[in-house]
């Protein structure tokens, strides 16, 4: 992607006008600020926050949304918490693995917090105080690579989203939000990971599958309101 900010080819590169001594990991997403010229943060968690509130009453951004409401705080960091330890961060602590007991239990930990979600999405529409809210987006962004990559590349393979009733329809819902399909390009998803990730496949072969189905009628609207964007 053209980075329009700086016209850097490598993210490594950014990194180093912000501080020309770093010697760390460079890692993304990357929030740039252009007023001071350097990075403010490189923490998903802490720029979805900052998307939520921090631009308010800027020229073209809305103000009337919000994903991290006061009411739902407590909830929100709850559902968060679990989900980050087990499935964001569970899946890469699976693929990633170098011992056979570190597998199984960040394996273990995973599918049972997937039993979790379902059975927690098998009652509601969404996450937290049953409104579209930041936990919902943050589990979302491993559900929609889940089938594609997790399961095979990274040996999460005792079933698919597809398989689970609640999360597979939870996870079309989320998918159909107007913009959201924009923003997913599985064939680049598969390629990064297949690709990127010699340690896992030295091979650098991409699947051709699996076939994935995001757009069929998910029927939750009975779960709880429609999302108002």
């Amino acid at each position: 992607h053209q980075d329009t900010a700086n016209g850097k080819r490598f993210m490594y590169e950014v990194y180093l006008k912000a501080a020309p001594d770093y010697s760390g990991r460079v890692t993304v997403p990357t929030l740039w600020d252009k007023q001071r010229q350097t990075i403010v943060s490189n923490e998903s968690a802490d720029i979805i926050r900052m998307f939520n509130s921090a631009f308010d009453g800027l020229d073209g951004v809305r103000s009337d949304l919000d994903f991290h409401p006061e009411e739902l705080h407590g909830e929100i960091d709850e559902v968060n918490e679990r989900v980050y330890h087990t499935v964001n961060n569970g899946v890469y602590k699976a693929g990633f693995a170098t011992a056979q007991d570190k597998y199984e239990e960040a394996y273990g930990a995973l599918f049972e917090s997937l039993d979790w979600l379902e059975d927690r999405l098998s009652g509601q529409r969404y996450l937290a105080g049953n409104r579209l809210t930041e936990a919902d987006w943050r589990l979302f962004t491993t559900l929609i690579r889940f089938d594609a990559v997790y399961f095979s590349h990274f040996k999460c393979n005792r079933q698919r989203i597809a398989d689970f009733p609640a999360l597979s329809r939870y996870l079309r819902d989320l998918y159909q939000v107007p913009g959201v399909a924009d923003t997913v390009d599985i064939r680049q998803i598969k390629r990064h990971y297949y690709v990127s990730q010699r340690t896992v496949n030295p091979t650098q072969i991409v699947p051709v599958g699996p076939r994935l189905d995001f757009t069929s009628a998910h029927n939750r609207e009975a779960l709880g309101p429609d999302f108002e964007g």
